[in-house]
């Protein structure tokens, strides 16, 4: 089992600072006090690299988070669309009951 590698850095002093995990670089980061431009080299390490170099090699290979999309939105309806078109009129049918008897 591999210990979580450690890291020096240099402070605002201009010396070298830790080891220190990498969570504790990020908090520092977080803080202010490491930025992107601090110069960091691993625990038996010789070489100085930007800390903005170190957490990019650093970072966990990971698939992407998913993202999720809202659901998609219906266009507007037009008041046509609303509201049903009148039918038409019936059409006039004979009545049988009003028939008009002619008296000759």
């Amino acid at each position: 089992m591999s210990a979580e590698p450690r890291y020096y850095y240099v402070d605002a002093q201009n010396q070298a600072a830790g080891p220190i995990a990498m969570a504790g670089l990020l908090a520092l980061k977080a803080a202010g006090t490491v930025t992107d431009a601090t110069l960091v080299v691993a625990e038996g390490g010789t070489e100085w690299v930007a800390f903005s170099t170190l957490k990019s090699a650093a970072a966990p290979s990971s698939t992407p988070s998913p993202t999720i999309s809202p659901l998609p939105v219906a266009p507007a309806a037009t008041a046509s669309a609303q509201s049903p078109s009148p039918s038409p009129a019936p059409s006039p049918s004979p009545c049988s009951c009003l028939s008009i008897k002619q008296n000759n």
